[in-house]
């Protein structure tokens, strides 16, 4: 199997290890944008490989 590297533009990626000058959005040493969460959730292993709308469910359940 041969190995590749995709590469990927991103949108703010100048940003990168910067802070947004409008929004004060920081953002990682690889340009993505860093947000305070609210609520952090782990998705149970038997969950993985689940539809979206069983993901969904199970985290809005817990958010409640």
């Amino acid at each position: 199997m041969k190995k590749t590297t995709k590469k990927i533009r991103i949108r703010n990626g100048h940003l990168a290890g910067k802070q947004h000058p409008v929004t004060g959005v920081k953002f990682s040493k690889n340009g993505f944008p860093i947000f305070q969460s609210k609520y952090t959730l782990t998705l149970p292993k038997e969950l993985y490989k689940s539809s979206n709308s069983k993901q969904f469910k199970h985290a809005n359940k817990r958010l409640l």
